[in-house]
């Protein structure tokens, strides 16, 4: 068998050309993997209340709410609030929440009760909700909002835990 010997150089050059061509192929692939994991990250239901920013915080009659959130598909933010002495197992629906596609940030006005709440704890609940769950709530208020009749509802089927933040309702200032 006649066996032709490579001259030793181009048999480096020849390594070394397939080791980096491994090298780059691993980078590239990895890349490809940590491009797809950040996408799916993005894609993933995230929500907070950002302000009040902690539980405790002190609140007159009614106060602006915000936080953060990037919901599925079709799925709706909604905000409901409740007083923890003796409320606990129903909610006030406040409103939907209009989430910027770009900011990711939303706002709701919440009222907290009437003058005789002053010194009660308060629950603010940010739910995330089907679209069925999204109408029955839009229905509720839109009545409440007709009739003045604001009634207690249950807590929505949630597509996700909701987030909670507890506050104190210091004063009746700003409303009638």
């Amino acid at each position: 068998m006649n066996l032709r010997l490579l001259p030793i150089g181009l048999l480096l050059t020849l390594c070394n050309t397939s080791l980096v061509y491994a090298r780059d192929s691993l980078a590239v692939a990895s890349h490809s993997a940590q491009s797809t994991k950040t996408q799916s990250q993005h894609n993933i239901d995230s929500l907070a209340i950002t302000a009040p920013d902690m539980d405790g915080a002190k609140v007159a009659c009614e106060r602006t709410i915000e936080g953060t959130a990037v919901l599925p598909s079709g799925a709706h933010l909604w905000i409901l609030a409740h007083r923890t002495d003796g409320f606990e197992d129903v909610w006030w629906p406040q409103n939907e929440a209009r989430v910027d596609p770009v900011t990711r940030i939303w706002k709701v006005n919440v009222t907290f009760g009437g003058i005789q709440d002053i010194g009660k704890e308060f629950e603010i609940a940010a739910t995330i909700v089907d679209e069925t769950q999204h109408m029955q709530l839009r229905n509720h208020r839109k009545d409440a909002l007709k009739t003045g009749k604001w009634l207690p509802i249950d807590m929505p089927i949630v597509l996700r835990p909701p987030v909670i933040r507890r506050v104190m309702k210091a004063s009746h200032d700003g409303c009638s």
